[in-house]
């Protein structure tokens, strides 16, 4: 973490691990290995119209590319994300890993206005109201609440809408931040319809891996619905850390050690909004997370103005190695 007067650190042991830099609208490092880890079962790969599929023993992860929607309007956009949404849910039915875990959305002109007549509506805002109705098709009701899964949403400076979804054949458990409002629960501040995502994603039936593991959101400067420290990097790392212990606390199981939190990550991704913030976050990240194994920077816009670093990452919740 970067020190300052107000803000206090975790103090660690410097991991080894560096930070690699990530462009465009990649798929988080770890998914292939992932899904690759038993040697015995070697993941195939097939596209369905407009999307890609890896299938694994356990998992599938699927991806879906709509072409060219940075210009479009705001109908066509609407459209572009229903459309998405609609092709990642029928290509899951046809398989036996049917339960979304973990979204990434990679939305153009995330922060643009979403057209001339409503200044105040952002690109954002809109594919957040496509979101949720695209949901309530695929899990076939109203009430989608229930179903929500950890998400992120950034603008990965490409002229394409891309989404990644982790499937797996049993509902993760949703986790909320004590420290946050829910995200479907924002006020109209955010857009006449809140983010339809939840803060993190419990998996505990996963044998491989031997214990629970938490898919964080992509997770930033925020408490309650409000930002906090405005445009200032060591003030919202320090945030940031402060919501992901919260997060892996509530994720634990009774009695289960929380001050640990930062030690338990394995894999990390930072998004950050400013180019000259890379070095420093090169130079702090490997402090923050101590044990992670890999940690990735991908420039990109984030979703709300002010916002510079959003983190998200996998969090083992068995016992940490000293």
């Amino acid at each position: 973490m970067m020190r300052s007067a107000s803000n206090p650190v975790t103090t660690s042991t410097k991991s080894a691990v560096s930070c690699a830099l990530v462009e465009g609208p990649a798929a988080p490092g770890w998914i292939m290995p992932w899904l690759h880890r038993d040697e015995s079962r070697k993941p195939a790969s097939r596209i369905s119209h407009d999307v890609e599929l890896t299938v694994a023993d356990a998992w599938t992860f699927a991806q879906v590319r709509m072409r060219d929607v940075a210009h479009a309007s705001r109908p066509q956009f609407e459209a572009a994300v229903s459309a998405a949404y609609a092709q990642l849910a029928a290509a899951l039915r046809q398989g036996r890993h049917q339960q979304p875990v973990r979204f990434w959305n990679y939305v153009p002109r995330l922060l643009d206005p979403a057209d001339d007549a409503d200044a105040n509506r952002n690109r954002y805002m809109v594919f957040n109201a496509a979101r949720h109705q695209a949901l309530e098709q695929w899990f076939a009701t109203a009430d989608i609440q229930p179903r929500l899964v950890a998400a992120s949403a950034v603008d990965a400076h490409s002229d394409d809408l891309v989404v990644h979804v982790l499937a797996g054949g049993e509902r993760p458990q949703a986790i909320e931040n004590p420290r946050q409002r829910p995200a479907y629960r924002y006020s109209p501040t955010y857009g006449p319809i809140p983010p339809s995502f939840a803060r993190g994603s419990l998996i505990i039936g996963d044998a491989a891996f031997g214990s629970p593991m938490l898919l964080t959101a992509g997770t930033a400067s925020v408490v309650g619905e409000e930002t906090r420290h405005d445009n200032d990097l060591p003030g919202q790392l320090h945030e940031t850390e402060l919501n992901l212990t919260a997060l892996v606390a509530a994720a634990m199981p009774p009695g289960g050690a929380t001050s640990d939190a930062m030690k338990r990550f394995k894999h990390i991704r930072a998004y950050f909004s400013r180019p000259d913030d890379r070095h420093i976050l090169q130079a702090k990240l490997p402090d923050m997370f101590p044990h992670a194994s890999a940690i990735e920077l991908m420039p990109a816009v984030l979703c709300r103005p002010g916002l510079v670093v959003e983190i998200e990452g996998i969090a083992d919740l068995g016992a940490v190695q000293p």
